[in-house]
């Protein structure tokens, strides 16, 4: 309806002015002004008449106002008020001329309506009271002369004002918000003599509605006037609570939950958790009964839920005995790559219980005795190994392999089920809030291209007419490249050529997903090309273990097993030209496997020292030919690598400390110049913490540590205890060349000065690292060596180092801890990486050491 109105009072506002009066604003006399004031605007909805001006008290308030013109609302004194009405221009004849009384706070309309021989003032009052929320509110005015009575009803539908006549004004009605096709219609009949369409009402807007113009030349129509608009103000919303049920009865049947006397839950199984019901905060009442009957009410609890927080009501015990246990759940998110979880104890006849890692390893709760909860516990996100042990003993009653904690989520475990019985005693893992999952970007996933096609060349890769990846050799796995999720066109041609495509294939790509696209068969004029297309899972894997799969694509090889060397257990058993392995949880080490053909002991070929890191997921393709060249190949990819971190106690009067990462400890009881193993964490950022071993405070070093996936990380705690502090350093673990070793040292002598580490007799290997000083990484040739630190710049030798033999293949570092002071100075070498020293010209070589490095 705004609209229609715009268009109406467009125009008569272009040619409305208010009258300058110099007694007085806006066209008021001076004289007039009191505090009491009412409201009065003018309807010009005389058709015959011409422009006229408005008078009121003597002076023109309105000038030229034309037919069909509503005028804005003028303020006036309230009181009596004289207002004519006169041709534009023209002091007489007055056609109107009348006398009305304003109330205060009043709203009115004077319309001029009729012909203009017979001319007169319709006074109205106007309701502009704002409308219920979702409403509007609007009234008819009959101002055409020479129409009859007239309804005004929905179309086709019923009427919303009944028999009104010339100058009769219909109450003012409150209809919901909408656009409505209205029509006028004879009263008392169904013929339609004006359709109405379109007329659009706005909630928390007050209309008027008026009918114009004159049946006997068809000029009858409507002007529709805003009178008054008003802010819907939304109610405040009720306040509300949320209530979940879990049935822990190990001996009652399905059930159905009643709350306030109406059934919520129906048919709840042993072990069923639901989801969060939202209800109004206060009082209710909560029943359970035997599904699909009112009876016996095995459970009735009035509980008091308050706004804004979340509760569990746990079923607990044998039937007999059966009760409700309230739980108040807080379901705050913990920070990015944390998780936060507590252990609720619902078995009946389980004594009180301990929660820890398997393997004897640290208490996450501890002593929690049938019907309670543990206090949350914020853990970091990981795939963990836990046990349920009698309290205070080391005797597991069950075990908890592969629990899964993601990133932001807030979970609880019950423990559910008879330890002496049947059902027997589990585990219920339940997700309770969750961070809303991002992929690696909005909408993408990852791809990645394997040349895996012996005899062909060097390629590049177009997806959708653009080359994404150039110049990838035989052998060569790219790095992943992230698109958009959707279809893609990709191409395969000889690089720095457009054509012709080797490979062209529709690639579907969904979002948070990783691929593998591998060209596979043969090059060369004779042969054949095909995509292999792998989707990869790239989770991490747990604690201490590596995920790894195979892809044979090697094109006239036969079936194969995989196998751990020397008559070994098969780990991937007859995988076919282009079968793909499922990816196998293994511990992390270095192994030495074999490719048999399938279904026997026939080596075909060996793969020494692969070596799977903590925390990896790799990927092994057997590449090349069985019976030519390039020769079958193992080629190790490393798919995904978290960060790894360890610590160094190198503080020479600290005592043996406990090194906390998010409140949690990660390494227990470190003395005076041990450094820790690499431990795996997903990238982000950690607050690590040093205290004494076994205490919480005092907190001797409190830092936040960010780190990146795939980096390695050495945090060495280095200073006197009074000025401890931590000294971050980026460590390279990349692979040595064949028959090489990398070395690099650290100054953590605090009362040291700067020095040189040289060769005995010989050159300098790192020249001027003070205290805190870390030397770059130094390539030597693999051997043993008599090293000797010196006084900066001189030759005064201040510790040797005889005898330091440095592996090939082998990353070292040489820390310098102790005190000159106390003559407790000496060196501490730790070998950060170990991989397989090929030798030069092995042909060996060149599968692992390229592979290894890739993806870091």
């Amino acid at each position: 309806m705004h609209r229609m109105l715009t268009s109406i009072v467009a125009l008569f506002v272009l040619g409305l002015g208010f009258a300058a009066n110099a007694s007085g604003t806006d066209g008021v006399p001076e004289a007039a002004a009191q505090d009491a004031e009412s409201r009065v605007r003018v309807a010009h909805v005389s058709p015959d008449a011409p422009n006229v001006d408005v008078w009121v008290d003597g002076a023109v308030v309105l000038s030229d106002v034309p037919y069909r013109a509503i005028s804005d609302y003028l303020t006036l004194p309230a009181g009596e008020h004289m207002i004519q009405v006169s041709p534009t221009g023209a002091t007489e004849p007055i056609v109107i001329d009348a006398t009305v009384t304003l109330e205060a706070d009043m709203d009115y309309t004077v319309a001029a309506v009729g012909l203009l021989a017979d001319i007169e003032p319709l006074v109205l009052v106007d309701n502009n009271g704002a409308p219920d929320a979702g409403m509007a509110h609007v009234r008819f005015v009959h101002a055409s002369p020479d129409a009859p009575a007239v309804d005004i009803a929905v179309a086709g539908g019923p009427v919303l004002f009944a028999n009104v006549a010339f100058k009769g004004v219909g109450d003012y009605a409150p209809v919901a918000a909408g656009t409505y096709d209205l029509e006028a219609r004879p009263a008392g009949t169904e013929i339609v003599a004006l359709p109405i369409p379109g007329v659009m009402l706005d909630e928390g807007t007050v209309y008027t509605v008026f009918a114009v113009g004159q049946l006997s030349d068809l000029s009858i129509g409507t002007v529709v006037a805003v009178d008054s608009t008003h802010e819907m103000i939304e109610p405040e919303p009720a306040a509300e609570a949320r209530v979940r049920v879990a049935h822990a009865s190990p001996d009652a049947p399905n059930v159905d939950v009643w709350l306030d006397g109406a059934v919520v839950l129906s048919d709840v199984p042993f072990e069923a958790v639901s989801d969060y019901l939202t209800v109004p905060a206060g009082e209710h009442m909560i029943q359970v009964s035997p599904t699909g009957a009112t009876e016996p009410i095995v459970i009735e609890a009035t509980v008091t839920l308050m706004a804004d927080m979340d509760y569990t009501v746990a079923a607990v015990g044998l039937l007999a005995d059966i009760e409700p246990l309230v739980l108040v759940d807080d379901n705050t998110l913990p920070p990015r790559a944390r998780s936060r979880v507590r252990f609720v104890h619902a078995a009946p006849d389980a004594p009180a219980v301990d929660i820890a890692m398997a393997d004897g390893g640290r208490v996450l709760f501890s002593n929690v005795a049938f019907k309670e909860a543990s206090d949350y516990l914020t853990i970091g996100n990981y795939l963990y190994d836990l046990e349920v042990r009698i309290a205070g003993t080391e005797t597991v009653v069950l075990s908890l392999p592969g629990v899964l904690l993601a990133g932001q989520h807030v979970y609880t475990i019950f423990a559910m089920g008879l330890a002496g019985g049947e059902p027997a005693l589990r585990a219920v893992t339940t997700v309770d809030a969750m961070a809303e999952m991002e992929p690696p970007a909005e909408g993408t996933a990852r791809v990645r291209v394997a040349h895996a096609a012996p005899g062909a060349p060097n390629v590049d890769v177009l997806i959708d007419g653009t080359v994404a990846i150039a110049n990838t050799a035989f052998g060569e796995v790219t790095d992943y490249a992230e698109l958009d999720a959707g279809t893609y066109t990709v191409q395969i041609v000889p690089t720095g050529m457009m054509g012709p495509a080797v490979i062209e294939i529709k690639l579907p790509l969904e979002a948070g997903k990783d691929y593998t696209a591998a060209a596979v068969g043969l090059g060369g004029a004779a042969g054949i090309i095909e995509p292999l297309l792998l989707e990869d899972d790239n989770t991490p894997p747990a604690a201490g273990k590596a995920h790894v799969r195979f892809v044979h694509a090697s094109p006239d090889a036969p079936a194969v097993d995989i196998a751990v060397a020397d008559g070994g257990p098969v780990l991937f058993g007859d995988v076919a030209y282009k079968g793909v392995g499922d990816y196998l949880p293994v511990d992390a080490g270095t192994y030495d496997l074999e490719v048999r053909v399938a279904g026997t002991e026939t080596v075909a070929l060996e793969v020494p020292g692969l070596s799977l890191r903590d925390g990896n997921v790799y990927t092994v393709f057997a590449l090349g030919l069985a019976g030519g060249e390039p020769m079958l190949m193992a080629v190790p990819v490393v798919d995904y690598a978290p960060a790894r971190v360890r610590v160094a106690h190198a503080s020479p009067d600290a005592p043996a400390v406990d090194v906390l990462v998010d409140g949690m400890v990660a390494f227990s009881n470190a003395p005076f110049g041990a450094v820790t193993d690499y431990a795996g964490l997903p990238a982000g950022t950690y607050n690590v913490q040093v205290v004494p071993t076994g205490m919480t405070e005092p907190v001797v070093i409190d830092a936040d540590l960010t780190i990146e996936a795939g980096m390695d990380y050495t945090v060495a705690a280095v200073g006197l205890l009074a000025d401890i502090e931590p000294l971050v350093m980026v460590d390279n673990n990349g692979s040595p060349e064949a028959g090489m070793a990398h070395v690099r040292f650290v100054h953590a002598s605090p009362d040291a000065p700067a020095v040189d580490i040289a060769v005995a007799g010989g050159p300098v290997l790192f020249a001027d690292v003070a205290f805190k000083g870390i030397g770059d990484y130094l390539p030597v040739t693999a051997g043993t060596y008599d090293l000797e630190v010196r006084v900066a710049g001189t030759d005064t030798v201040a510790l040797p180092l005889p005898g330091v033999m440095l592996g090939g293949g082998t990353v070292y570092t040489v820390f310098a801890m102790g005190q000159l002071s106390d003559a407790s100075l000496g060196p501490v070498v730790t070998a950060d990486a170990v991989y397989p020293d090929l030798g030069t010209g092995d042909d060996m070589m060149t599968i692992y050491l390229p592979a290894l490095m890739r993806n870091r």
